[in-house]
């Protein structure tokens, strides 16, 4: 009898194949990380949770245990030659992200721990890569900012940290190439002093030797929510320059003021965002 058939009764019924999990990167104990994706695979009846899906990839969450916020679980479908070549190169967007997630530890910043990467085939025949990590509790640094629910202290505080952020990698030598809002995750250890969390680890890069990536940085805080209609004032802009660019000694260190820093480092952005065109996301961020 072909595999995935069952005889009942004089008829044969189609039943679901378990897919075959490979768990090629882990932390811990393989088989719980293959019984986690297993979870995913049964869906709603196992409490999973979608919180993203374009075309066939999904982004889903797990609850946890008690005091715990539980796992995000990435899963992508290598539907072409190229993407599982990349898989089995380790230059996916997992492995990417596994290293990516590296890189950020290593320069202090919080990110979102990796636990596993795992392969896997659907019951249609289409390669899966999956990447299990944890979730991270808080809202987006973009929903604070489309909600508008922060006192203005809270405001100024979110974004002398996103400046810092972007300093903090800069400074390392790292440059996140998709460091927008909607991966960024805060955090309020005290009222008004939040933490940001980086939960998209797939774009950290080295700096080139020619410079101005962090003029993209930068950029990037501003290009997504010009486009979702809750771009940051003027004044938050100013603070998130100078927690970025004040002690940064190459940029004052030129004998100018702070001020004409600043608008050096804005004459800078503006360009990125100019040269980056339509700013409205292609998928909702806020849906």
């Amino acid at each position: 009898m072909q595999a995935g058939y069952r005889r009942r009764k004089g008829y044969i019924a189609e039943v679901p194949s378990a897919p075959s999990i490979t768990i090629v990167r882990c932390g811990g104990i393989a088989e719980h990380w293959r019984k986690v994706i297993e979870r995913c695979e049964i869906g709603e009846a196992a409490g999973v949770q979608v919180l993203k899906a374009e075309g066939g990839n999904r982004v889903l969450a797990l609850p946890g245990e008690k005091g715990s916020a539980g796992l995000v679980v990435k899963r992508w479908e290598l539907r072409t030659l190229g993407a599982r070549v990349k898989s089995t190169l380790k230059r996916s967007r997992a492995w990417r992200h596994w290293k990516g997630a590296d890189r950020l530890t290593k320069a202090g910043v919080r990110t979102a721990a990796c636990y596993a990467i795992a392969r896997s085939t659907a019951n249609d025949g289409t390669a899966l890569e999956w990447l299990v990590m944890d979730r991270v509790p808080g809202k987006t640094l973009l929903r604070h900012m489309a909600e508008g629910d922060l006192t203005v202290r809270q405001e100024h505080g979110l974004a002398r940290a996103a400046g810092a952020l972007v300093r903090s990698l800069s400074s390392k030598g790292y440059h996140n190439r998709d460091g927008k809002p909607s991966n960024l995750i805060v955090s309020w250890p005290a009222a008004d002093q939040p933490t940001i969390t980086v939960i998209d680890c797939v774009a950290i890069r080295q700096q080139s030797s020619f410079g101005g990536e962090h003029l993209r940085a930068l950029a990037n805080l501003y290009i997504e929510p010009l486009g979702c209609k809750c771009a940051p004032r003027r004044t938050l802009i100013a603070r998130a320059l100078r927690a970025f660019g004040e002690p940064t000694s190459q940029l004052v260190g030129r004998g100018g003021t702070w001020p004409a820093v600043r608008r050096e480092l804005w004459s800078g952005i503006s360009g990125v965002i100019k040269a980056h065109g339509d700013p409205v996301p292609k998928v909702d961020p806020l849906s």
